[in-house]
């Protein structure tokens, strides 16, 4: 996040009265031109999209958001921790030497929506 803006923009998308799920799924979908194995529905193919990814996904994250720091960070409900760990989530996804196709931003607000521990169950408490 570099500024205020950004921020407030984070909170709408987290925001499930402000921005339906289906919402974030069909916006990752219509990123993926040239992708119709997945569908021809963005919401479709933004689905699938994720569904796809989420063995990597929790394969390259979830050692990292184990680190206590993190962690702890990931897994509050407070929203200015919840805009931060959508920042640091999409910064693992950008960072990672395998590399990662799609919206490191968008997949980031879903991985938080859903909740971090549905993707890595075996976080500590």
């Amino acid at each position: 996040m570099t500024n205020k803006t950004d921020a407030e923009q984070i909170l709408k998308l987290l925001d499930d009265k402000v921005t339906p799920l289906d919402t974030l799924f069909a916006s990752l979908g219509e990123s993926l031109s040239g992708h119709e194995g997945f569908g021809t529905n963005a919401i479709t193919k933004g689905r699938a999209a994720f569904k796809n990814a989420r063995v990597w996904l929790s394969r390259e994250l979830c050692p990292k958001i184990n680190e206590p720091e993190i962690r702890i960070l990931v897994t509050s409900q407070q929203s200015s921790d919840m805009v931060a760990a959508v920042g640091v989530i999409a910064a693992l996804l950008e960072s990672s030497p395998s590399g990662f196709a799609l919206n490191g931003t968008l997949v980031a607000v879903i991985i938080v929506r859903m909740g971090i521990r549905n993707l890595c169950p075996d976080l500590p408490q």
